[in-house]
């Protein structure tokens, strides 16, 4: 089983965790959310929408390296979801990181 989930570091841990105890076969947890996501104001947005900016949200996936290493040990793959958009980053969310497009 592949997994898509999203939601954080913790709600990966919970959802493998549910798993291995059913015995549920994974070879790999999908996360689109690995750049964070975003609140929206207009009502037929659904709320959040996920960052086009393919910059890691550290505070969305703590311990990202951990997050990965763990799962191999368990020969789970990690794989995230990437697409051609790229999004303005406002400058007030700017971490001071070096933005090459």
């Amino acid at each position: 089983v592949i997994l898509g989930v999203q939601g954080g570091t913790k709600a990966v841990n919970e959802v493998v965790k549910r798993l291995e105890k059913y015995g549920c076969p994974m070879a790999g947890v999908l996360v689109r959310d690995w750049t964070g996501v975003k609140q929206l104001t207009h009502q037929h947005s659904g709320g959040r929408r996920i960052w086009y900016n393919w910059i890691m949200e550290r505070g969305h996936y703590s311990h990202w390296h951990a997050l990965v290493d763990d799962l191999e040990i368990k020969g789970i793959s990690m794989g995230v979801y990437i697409n051609p958009y790229i999004e303005e980053i406002p400058v007030h969310l700017r971490s001071g990181r070096r933005y090459l497009f």
